[in-house]
């Protein structure tokens, strides 16, 4: 995961990650997971997802993530 680096076509006050989805066994939830958190996202050139909006909403849809692949220890 990768976060903050200038990237074109997204609000500067957004807060935006960058998730390598082929390590998350939970694919099929993600766009769930997106929509729930009122987030954007985006598959980029290299595979990544570009997941974009409140910080509190990125933060929360992170810890939703570590939850559903058992990494709770990531806090």
């Amino acid at each position: 995961m990768t976060s903050n680096a200038f990237i074109t076509g997204i609000p500067k006050s957004d807060y935006r990650i960058r998730l390598k989805t082929s390590d998350i066994q939970i694919d099929g939830e993600l766009d769930v997971l997106i929509e729930q958190f009122r987030l954007s996202a985006t598959t980029q050139d290299d595979g990544f997802l570009l997941v974009y909006g409140a910080k509190e909403d990125v933060m929360a849809f992170l810890k939703e993530v570590r939850r559903k692949i058992g990494g709770d220890e990531l806090k």
